[in-house]
């Protein structure tokens, strides 16, 4: 490691899945299984059920959507703008219109379904490797950490334990708040 000193104030933390993972929450995977899981019993505010069926229809022409809940919800937008008034004289989309119907209404409920299923997760025991982030705040300002995680499974730890930081996320990206040399540290064979 090069015996170059780094203040804490220049360190940004780029944290990936495996934060929250070891926290406990699920993978991209199992939300994607525990969302499919769910489909069949959750409606709309017309009380429309038949969900899974569109979720089905959709891994079945394109796989990836089975294990990974955001290729499902990148077709749902396709196929929206792909009926909607402007778009829907360029595209033939061979849907039945019951699961047309679904793909217009799922995006008005997913949201909620995704919310329960990370309520239910809300109580998950203190997760102290995390805490170890505090040895790096710092003397002026706070912990920068960036993270692209659906979850905020490294907010919450750092709020419980005190611990001050930003994620560059307001109401909007503000990479402003990460502004700073960056460096690479690499091993090198010095001690």
């Amino acid at each position: 490691m090069s015996s170059q000193f780094y203040s804490s104030s220049e360190v940004i933390f780029l944290l990936g899945a495996g934060a929250s993972v070891d926290a406990g929450m699920p993978t991209i995977k199992d939300l994607t299984q525990c969302i499919r899981e769910r489909l069949p019993y959750w409606k709309d505010v017309n009380g429309k059920k038949g969900f899974e069926k569109l979720f089905d229809t959709l891994a079945g022409i394109v796989p990836d959507v089975k294990n990974n809940y955001e290729k499902f919800f990148e077709y749902l937008q396709l196929i929206t703008r792909a009926t909607g008034d402007r778009e829907k004289h360029l595209f033939t989309v061979s849907l039945s219109d019951k699961l047309l119907d679904r793909a217009g209404h799922l995006p008005y409920v997913i949201g909620d379904l995704v919310k329960d299923i990370f309520y239910e997760l809300q109580d998950l025991p203190s997760q102290d490797y995390l805490f170890h982030l505090g040895d790096f705040i710092p003397t002026q300002g706070r912990l920068k950490v960036f993270t692209l995680n659906y979850d905020l499974c490294v907010e919450n730890e750092c709020k419980n334990k005190g611990i001050s930081l930003t994620t560059g996320f307001g109401n909007e990206w503000r990479p402003d708040l990460f502004s700073i040399r960056i460096f690479f540290l690499t091993n090198r064979g010095h001690s």
